[in-house]
């Protein structure tokens, strides 16, 4: 993994985010933050960009990034 968090050590799977495998490029992902306060828990509202290390939550109230 390239990016801030292989610097700082963390894994995207130790901050809950499931990758499904890939290493690169961007995908779509269940928010470890509010998934489980979610009315749709089928939307995958975090953007994950793998390349650059950074994701964004777009559920309105949460937010969470890196």
């Amino acid at each position: 993994m390239t990016g801030p968090e292989h610097q700082a050590g963390i894994t995207y799977s130790e901050l809950g985010i499931d990758t499904r495998g890939k290493t690169s490029g961007s995908t779509k992902a269940f928010c470890p933050k509010c998934h489980g306060e979610r009315r749709h828990t089928r939307d995958k509202s975090l953007s994950v960009d793998l390349t650059l290390g950074s994701w964004k939550c777009h559920h309105p109230g949460c937010g969470w990034r890196s």
